[in-house]
């Protein structure tokens, strides 16, 4: 079950760039190598950051009161993300140049946008005792395929109501496991 949900929290927090990658492949924005690089080294030490900071934290506190915490935590973000849902993150310029192409400032600065909501998933993961280095790699290697993925797609499709309102499933995945958490901890 655990694997299952790393899974969650790794496909709700790394979506995000999925949906930018689709429009940045409809505006056909390239993404060099570097700026990959750069958007999985950032991704991997906010995660890795959060969940040392979560553990930091989880010291002082006696373990149901951080299986508690990190269901709160998880909880909220994906109620956070739900109520953002209603800003466009395709909406968004990262290409402050129109270039076309990603520079590795822009790609700093995407990389940091993307990694927001993975900062608080961390934080509260790190409640709940999943493993910080693998987490974070997961985290990260999926915001890069994920862009990618999004980029390529992206390039082969107009619009699509169907792909925007998926971008309502991260925060329900966010939720279900904050949820189930906290139900397995108070039914001890």
């Amino acid at each position: 079950m655990k694997h299952i949900q790393l899974l969650f929290i790794v496909l709700a927090v790394s979506f995000d760039s999925f949906m930018i990658g689709i429009s940045f492949g409809m505006k056909k924005i390239n993404v060099p190598l570097r700026a990959y690089i750069v958007i999985f080294l950032l991704s991997c030490t906010v995660v890795f950051t959060a969940m040392k900071i979560g553990d930091l934290f989880g010291l002082f506190l006696p373990e149901k009161w951080t299986d508690v915490i990190g269901s709160f935590i998880l909880i909220s973000l994906g109620l956070l993300l739900l109520r953002s849902n209603h800003r466009s993150t395709s909406e968004m310029s990262f290409d402050k140049d129109q270039s076309k192409h990603i520079s590795l400032k822009e790609a700093f600065f995407l990389g940091l946008f993307l990694t927001m909501d993975a900062f608080g998933a961390g934080f509260g993961a790190a409640f709940l005792a999943f493993p910080p280095i693998f987490l974070a790699s997961m985290i990260a290697l999926a915001t890069v395929l994920l862009l990618f993925g999004g980029i390529t797609l992206g390039k082969f499709s107009t619009k699509n109501q169907t792909i925007a309102s998926l971008s309502y499933m991260p925060p329900f995945l966010l939720m279900a496991i904050g949820l189930y958490h906290l139900l397995a901890t108070l039914l001890k």
